[in-house]
C-alpha cells in the first residue's frame, strides 16, 4: 500500500498565484470531479485542477461544501486533494453548508418537470444526470454563486434548466481543466461577476 505523504504546500508554492488588488473573499462550490482530477502528475487536466485548488488555498477565497458534496469528495478525491482539503481546515477556509428545503425543492421541482414533459432515453439521462450533481446548484444558491467542475455535460444540461428557474441564471460557472477559461487570473481579480460565466449568458446577449 502506497502511504506517501503529499506536501500540498510544495507544491503549491510553485504557482506563486497573487492577489492583484485587494478583494472581497468568495464561497466557491468545487466539484468532486476537480477532486478526482488534481493529482501529482504533469498530465493536463491533473495540473489545471492541483493548480486551481493551490490557488483557492493561496488566495483569501473559501471552499463550501454540503453532506453531499463531502461525501462526494470522500468518495473520488485524490491524495493530492484529501491533502488540501486538509490544509483548507487548519486554514478554516472551509464552511459546511446548509440547504433550505425551498432552495432544494425549487431545483428537484424543476428537473422533476423534464421528465414530466417527456420520457426519452435522453430526457431520463439528462434528469438523472442534474439530479445527481444538484447540491453544486444548492451550495452556490445559499452561498456567493460560484462553482468550479470539470463536467461540461452537467454544465449544459444546468444552462437549460437556467432557463426555466430564474435563480440559476446568476450562478457562475467555471472550468477550471480549461486554459481558456483562465480561471485562476479570475480568482486573482477576486472571482468578480463576468457575463460569459453565468449559467444563464446566452450569445446573444452580448448583440
Amino acid at each position: 500500500m502506497n502511504n506517501t505523504v503529499i506536501n500540498v504546500k510544495a507544491w503549491c508554492a510553485k504557482l506563486g498565484v497573487v492577489e492583484r488588488r485587494k478583494v472581497t473573499s468568495k464561497r466557491l462550490v468545487i466539484d468532486a470531479s476537480i477532486a478526482k482530477a488534481a493529482g501529482t502528475t504533469e498530465a493536463s487536466t491533473s495540473q489545471l485542477s492541483r493548480d486551481f485548488l493551490c490557488a483557492v488555498l493561496g488566495l483569501c477565497h473559501k471552499v463550501v461544501m454540503t453532506p453531499a458534496i463531502y461525501e462526494e469528495w470522500n468518495k473520488h478525491q485524490t491524495k493530492f486533494a484529501k491533502a488540501w482539503l486538509g490544509q483548507m481546515i487548519a486554514k478554516k477556509k472551509l464552511g459546511r453548508v446548509t440547504i433550505a428545503d425551498s432552495t432544494s425543492s425549487q431545483l428537484r421541482d424543476a428537473i422533476d418537470a423534464i421528465q414530466n414533459s417527456g420520457s426519452t432515453p435522453s430526457q431520463v439521462k439528462a434528469e438523472k444526470a442534474m439530479l445527481k450533481d444538484v447540491h453544486l446548484l444548492e451550495a452556490a444558491l445559499t452561498t456567493d454563486g460560484r462553482v468550479a467542475s470539470a463536467d461540461e455535460t452537467v454544465r449544459r444540461l444546468f444552462s437549460d434548466l437556467s432557463q426555466q428557474v430564474a435563480s440559476v441564471q446568476q450562478i457562475m460557472w467555471v472550468n477550471p481543466t480549461h486554459p481558456d477559461e483562465k480561471v485562476i487570473d479570475w480568482l486573482e481579480e477576486g472571482a468578480r461577476v463576468e457575463n460569459q460565466r453565468l449559467l444563464g449568458y446566452l450569445e446573444e446577449d452580448l448583440k
